[in-house]
């Protein structure tokens, strides 16, 4: 896939999710560039979203805990 090919995908899911009402940061935008240039599997960048989602998920939950004992 060429690169104007890729930028074109990355520029259409960023207007996607804007219409949703999210936003694509620049980091994700260039988690896709890799995903869709072949530099990493799209199974390898979906672990780390979902590890980084449990971490995320298991630090509030803690927090939220850390609040009711005080």
């Amino acid at each position: 896939m060429s690169n104007k090919d890729i930028q074109k995908i990355i520029d259409e899911t960023a207007f996607s999710m804007e219409a949703e009402g999210f936003v694509l940061t620049s980091n994700e935008k260039e988690d896709i560039k890799k995903v869709l240039s072949g530099e990493v599997s799209f199974t390898e960048q979906l672990k780390k979203y979902i590890d980084n989602a449990k971490s995320i998920g298991k630090t509030a939950k803690n927090s939220k805990y850390a609040e009711v004992a005080r």
